[in-house]
């Protein structure tokens, strides 16, 4: 895990209109937005290739045990994904939300719904990632393992993502699902010596859109 270079001393976040220590609220049922800022400082960011660039990830509490003989799988996060090779940084990044939920394989290998969506613009085209620019992104999650489900993406207020009918959480053997935890990261695969670290000014978490200051 790289650790972040110079932690915002602003940084604050606020859940459900408190500063004090929180869950992610991701029970079964909960409708959760989560608003957050996020720069990547140019000659300070130095993305890995490939998709091993997390930052905010809803971590499957349960990952890496096999209890009831049920394996567990991955987790969804935000990110960045980039080009090239491990034998130097990633080129071409841009930022991406890495989907995972629904029905977990009994042999661990594979998950329902496994997609990755790349920030685009109104066209469709994927943009860049922007050096020294705060995004200002949201994920609204109703945490749910079954069709009643849903989810949202958006940065800098267009959305990216939408599906009102899906399945969000981890559907493991024998039928259960359970609470993530939640974290802020610059989490990096460990192939290069490169130095790395993102800012975050803030995290607001709260269960409706204008509870956290955006307007779909």
């Amino acid at each position: 895990m790289t650790s972040l270079y110079n932690p915002m001393p602003d940084r604050e976040v606020t859940a459900y209109g408190s500063t004090a220590t929180a869950g992610a609220y991701t029970a079964q049922g909960d409708d959760t937005w989560y608003r957050w800022r996020v720069r990547f400082p140019s000659g300070v960011y130095v993305p890995r290739m490939g998709v091993w660039n997390i930052n905010v990830e809803w971590h499957e509490s349960r990952y890496g045990s096999t209890l009831n003989n049920c394996p567990t799988y991955t987790s969804p996060y935000f990110g960045v994904q980039a080009d090239g090779t491990t034998a130097n940084p990633g080129t071409n990044p841009r930022l991406i939300f890495h989907f995972r939920s629904g029905q977990v394989a009994a042999d661990g290998n594979s998950i329902e719904n496994d997609f990755i969506i790349a920030q685009h613009d109104g066209s469709g085209n994927v943009m860049p990632l922007q050096y020294d620019h705060w995004y200002d992104v949201v994920a609204h999650y109703r945490w749910e393992p079954d069709s009643s489900g849903a989810f949202e993406w958006y940065v800098d207020g267009q959305l990216q993502y939408r599906n009102l009918g899906i399945k969000t959480m981890h559907v493991f053997c024998d039928g259960t699902s359970y609470p993530y935890t939640f974290g802020m990261y610059d989490y990096q695969r460990n192939d290069g010596a490169w130095p790395s670290g993102v800012d975050y000014k803030t995290m607001d978490i709260g269960p409706t859109a204008d509870s956290v200051g955006f307007t779909p």
